[in-house]
């Protein structure tokens, strides 16, 4: 399964604009529990292989700045998020971070930015031996997170419009 595959699927399972990530992790398992063993097996891959791909410093701070903090799961459920909000903003985490500001429309981002649905749609659709599924699933190799983090003021110069959005004055 391509990327652009994927992203035809959570998006026709709903925009978070108009649908709770909570919905679209829903509908997303629904649209799966149709579908083959081996089609939610490459579901799943994609997923992680997006996934892989926003592990990136600048998102790494992102997270740090908008949460608070950075932990494994959190930034996971930090990523699955921005997946859940389609390819365009994909596309701008990758290329223009602090551009996901207009992206990114939620009251408050420590409860809000949770894409942690998304992560169990593909086992919650999957039919039979759940070892089988386990066996299916290739894990990219990411790096470890920092141990340390940056002044938020260096943060402030580096994303200054999810800075004034999230965390200004």
């Amino acid at each position: 399964m391509t990327p652009e595959d994927f992203f035809k699927i959570t998006e026709e399972c709903g925009f978070p604009d108009s649908t709770s990530p909570d919905e679209i992790g829903e509908a997303v398992g629904e649209f799966l529990c149709h579908r083959s063993n081996s089609f939610i097996l490459d579901f799943e891959n994609t997923r992680l292989e997006i996934l892989a791909s926003l592990h990136t410093p600048d998102l790494v701070k992102i997270a740090f700045m908008l949460q608070g903090h950075v932990s494994k799961e959190s930034f996971e459920d930090f990523r699955n998020y921005l997946i859940m909000l389609g390819r365009a903003p994909v596309r701008v985490a990758l290329t223009t971070p602090d551009d996901l500001a207009k992206s990114i429309k939620v009251e408050d981002p420590l409860e809000e930015l949770d894409g942690s649905a998304l992560l169990y749609s593909a086992r919650s659709a999957w039919i039979g031996d759940e070892a089988e599924f386990d066996a299916g699933i290739k894990h990219p190799q990411e790096p470890a997170l920092p141990t340390s983090w940056p002044d938020p003021m260096d943060l402030e110069q580096e994303f200054p419009k999810l800075f004034r959005k999230y965390c200004g004055y």
